[in-house]
């Protein structure tokens, strides 16, 4: 019997993995991989249960090591978070036995520890971009945006040019990094415990919802405009938006009051899913949106959706099929979506059990455990497990 492949998963953290099997991407990949999983630790002790339990039983077959790097922001903080991978992942290659492939979530400071590693294992890179290389830069806030933007696109240039391969959410995904070439690419969906997500078609309650973080990059703005223009002709529909925001005054402003915008504080994910299932309407306004996981978990729930016609969003959600495409930040295309879901309960029923299909059929825990260990066995030239069926795109 072949042995399993051992896999040094990276990835940026900080939230803890999640213990339940059914929402956490390492737990659903089979025996046939197994490994170490290394991620930043600064915000564990905020989850002590969760970490005491990964501790004791592990993830699935993989290790969990927590790093001590200090937060997003501070002096230094990225250097020395990819020094504290090298040095630590370099330890596991002893303690634990040597890796078959290094691979890494993320194409910044998690990126550059990924590749230093996989020099120095002398093993194969596979870098899995989660996002546009710089648009959550350019469309964020904080100083110094042009040269941030700068150095995150030549850092992903840098990147994909030596990683042995690279996993995208959609095709055009690097295409503004402007590359001569590209190593070979999978391109295929992020981890979404669409499994998890309950499944009520007939609970449907008069609620517009947007779940998500940062309210800007995603377009938390444009929604409550739009909401604005449809609110009086649907006056028994409110808006809800869930999620953290540090500083909500613009958003408050925006909404003037208005008795049916509801801002509320994020909530741990079987609350969201409980608000998701139950929304007449889920809406993505996203500025910029590599891969929203919550348009998975919307169909999955049957609910219509709305997303902007942005990046990936176009490649999860067929306009007039299983949702509904809008103009990035055009609020007025936005609010005519609204209106025209709001007003037909036959399309808002066909939109959802479309959603629903398709995300089951594509989008399943199981179907990016396939997607995922087929990708690491082409990579390292060896014939996937029969059990893992048709091979990946």
């Amino acid at each position: 019997m072949e042995r399993p492949l051992r896999v040094l998963f990276i990835h940026p953290g900080p939230v803890p993995p999640k213990t339940d099997p059914a929402q956490n991407a390492v737990a659903c990949w089979p025996p046939a991989v197994m490994g170490e999983l290394m991620m930043p630790s600064w915000r564990m002790h905020e989850h002590p249960e969760e970490l005491a339990a990964i501790r004791e039983h592990g993830l699935n077959d993989f290790g969990f090591e927590p790093l001590p790097v200090d937060a997003d922001g501070v002096p230094g903080a990225a250097l020395r978070k990819i020094v504290r991978f090298v040095r630590t992942g370099t330890r596991l290659s002893r303690e634990k036995g040597e890796y078959d492939l290094v691979f890494c979530y993320g194409a910044l400071s998690t990126g550059l520890a990924g590749w230093l590693l996989s020099r120095r294992l002398r093993v194969p890179l596979v870098l899995d971009f989660p996002g546009h290389p710089f648009k959550g830069i350019l469309h964020g806030e904080g100083r110094f945006k042009p040269m941030r933007v700068w150095l995150a696109k030549e850092i992903a240039r840098f990147l994909a040019k030596r990683a042995q391969h690279v996993k995208l959410l959609y095709h055009s995904q690097l295409d503004d990094l402007h590359l001569p070439s590209v190593p070979p690419v999978t391109v295929g969906h992020d981890f979404t415990p669409v499994s998890k997500v309950p499944y009520s078609p007939d609970a449907e309650l008069p609620e517009i919802l947007l779940l998500g973080y940062p309210w800007h990059l995603k377009g938390v703005d444009i929604l409550i405009k739009a909401f604005h223009l449809v609110a009086e002709k649907h006056q028994e529909v409110r808006l809800r938006i869930i999620g953290h925001c540090p500083d909500r005054t613009p958003f408050e402003l925006l909404a003037a009051g208005h008795p049916r915008i509801s801002l509320e504080k994020a909530v741990p994910s079987h609350i969201a899913y409980a608000a998701l299932s139950r929304c007449r309407v889920y809406v993505s306004a996203s500025r910029t949106e590599a891969f929203a996981r919550v348009l998975l978990e919307a169909g999955a729930a049957g609910r219509a959706t709305i997303a902007s016609r942005v990046d990936g969003s176009p490649h999860l959600i067929q306009d007039g099929v299983n949702g509904l495409l809008f103009e990035s930040e055009n609020v007025a295309d936005l609010a005519e979506k609204l209106d025209r879901l709001l007003s037909d309960a036959a399309l808002r029923r066909t939109l959802g059990e479309n959603g629903r299909r398709i995300v089951m059929e594509k989008y399943s825990e199981k179907e990016y455990a396939r997607q995922m260990i087929t990708l690491f066995y082409q990579v390292l030239g060896r014939e996937p497990p029969p059990e893992l069926g048709a091979t990946a795109d």
